[in-house]
């Protein structure tokens, strides 16, 4: 006869789920555990350079040079070889700087660039007749010396598109362009404006500028035909920058054309702080003014006829 302990059947599910879990778990993690390996030893390798050196070697080919195989001895991906060498080596202190020369790449076929920019002026300079002739006690020049001198034969007018303004050319030539000033050049004359090139480009783009407001844009065409030479005026500016004195030493033949340079002249040369080096010996400064004009008949864009104008001025000091 068997007696009944007296615990619920639910407990005894329970219990043995627990354990069954738990056996489970034991019996996963054995599984999982890894057991340890040792590292193999390393291998070391010796490689003879000596032996490579007698079979081929892959190299790297320049980017410039030859769509030509390289020496024997050598392999690459693509074949190329440069008839120079163009990288530096050894105890130069300029190793490893490219040559820019040689590998600079060459391509006949595009046309070398031109300087756009306006010839040089060279036929405006003061030469030694007329310096004698204002301050010297030389004879005065031939009636050759004076055309050679104001000879205008190497300046081409009209040598940028209408509107672009004026140049200020200094020795050198290079131009600094005015784009609200008229069409033309502003040049120096000679050594001493451009020893003092600021203090002249001061008073010289005054007087382009006032030439305009003097009346050169109410000139007549026929006016500045006539115009056969340069209208020469020298300006005397006290040390305080007053104008003292303007006088017309050569006439353009164009008399109206002489009226206008020489108006210009009195209202706008003048300076508010010259250098004093720029004295000449009776300690005033001299200035000279050579200016010549042009007139031709152009076609805008939409075809309608009108008249340009190109205006020059010469400016030195005395």
């Amino acid at each position: 006869m068997t007696r009944s302990l007296g615990i619920p059947r639910e407990y005894i599910v329970s219990g043995v789920a627990l354990s069954l879990l738990l056996h489970l778990f034991s019996i996963g993690a054995l599984v999982s555990y890894k057991i340890p390996v040792a590292a193999p030893a390393p291998v070391i390798i010796t490689v003879s350079l000596e032996q490579l050196a007698a079979k081929k070697q892959i190299v790297t080919p320049p980017d410039l040079g030859q769509n030509i195989a390289p020496p024997e001895g050598y392999q690459s991906d693509r074949d190329n070889t440069v008839p120079k060498e163009i990288i530096k080596r050894g105890d130069d202190p300029n190793a490893g700087r490219v040559n820019q020369k040689a590998a600079r790449p060459q391509s006949p076929s595009k046309p070398e660039r031109r300087s756009t920019q306006p010839k040089e002026i060279k036929t405006l300079k003061l030469d030694d007749a007329y310096v004698a002739k204002r301050f010297g006690d030389g004879p005065k020049p031939s009636a050759e010396q004076q055309r050679s001198s104001n000879s205008v034969a190497d300046y081409k007018p009209f040598s940028r598109a209408a509107g672009d303004g004026a140049a200020i050319f200094g020795e050198t030539g290079m131009p600094d362009y005015l784009p609200n000033l008229p069409d033309g050049d502003v040049t120096m004359l000679n050594t001493k404006a451009n020893q003092f090139a600021v203090f002249v480009r001061r008073v010289a783009t005054r007087v382009f500028a006032q030439i305009r407001q003097s009346g050169w844009d109410s000139l007549r065409a026929g006016d500045i035909r006539e115009i056969q030479s340069y209208t020469t005026i020298e300006a005397v500016l006290s040390l305080q920058g007053e104008l003292l004195s303007v006088e017309l030493t050569d006439s353009s033949g164009s008399r109206r054309y002489d009226n206008v340079i020489l108006n210009a002249v009195k209202s706008a040369a003048r300076d508010q702080n010259p250098p004093p080096a720029a004295v000449a010996a009776d300690g005033n400064i001299h200035f000279i003014f050579r200016s010549q004009s042009w007139t031709k008949n152009a076609v805008g864009r939409r075809g309608f006829p009108y008249e340009r104008r190109w205006l020059l001025l010469g400016t030195g000091l005395l």
